[in-house]
C-alpha cells in the first residue's frame, strides 16, 4: 500500500511557485520529482538557480513525468487549469496502482490565489497547504 501525502501550494507568481517548490525539494530530496505541469517553470527556475548557489544540489535531479523502474518514493508536482489537474490526478492514481515499487508518494498541486474554485475543492479533500520556512 503506498503511503500518500497531499499537499497544496498557494502562489502569486511563477516566480513564487518555483521558490516554494524549490525549497521543497530541497528538503525532501529522497524523493523522486515527477512532473505533470501545465506551463512550464524552467525558465524561473533557471532564473533563481542563476540567482544563488542555495540550489546546486538539486540542479540535476531528473524534473519530468517518466519514472525509473526501481523508485520507492515520488513527489508527484501538478500544475494547471481545472480539468489539466483532474486529468493528472487520474494518471497518478494509475501510476500507483500499476507501480509495485513505490512505498511514499507526496502529491502537490500547485493553484493560483486566485482560483477559488479549485482552493474550495482542494480543502474539501484534505490536503496540506506547503509553506517555506527559511
Amino acid at each position: 500500500m503506498v503511503k500518500k501525502e497531499k499537499l497544496c501550494v498557494l502562489y502569486a507568481s511563477k516566480i513564487h511557485l518555483s521558490i516554494i517548490l524549490l525549497e521543497h525539494i530541497l528538503k525532501n530530496q529522497k524523493y523522486e520529482v515527477i512532473t505533470f505541469l501545465q506551463n512550464d517553470l524552467q525558465k524561473e527556475i533557471n532564473s533563481i538557480t542563476n540567482l544563488t548557489n542555495k540550489y546546486d544540489k538539486i540542479k540535476n535531479i531528473k524534473i519530468d513525468n517518466k519514472i525509473e523502474k526501481n523508485s520507492e518514493n515520488i513527489m508527484f508536482i501538478i500544475g494547471g487549469d481545472d480539468d489539466y489537474i483532474k486529468q493528472s490526478n487520474k494518471k497518478i492514481e494509475d501510476i500507483l496502482r500499476k507501480n509495485e515499487s513505490i512505498h511514499s508518494a507526496q502529491i502537490i498541486v500547485c493553484s493560483s490565489y486566485s482560483n477559488d474554485k479549485l482552493i474550495k475543492e482542494i480543502s474539501k479533500k484534505h490536503y496540506s497547504i506547503l509553506q517555506t520556512k527559511n
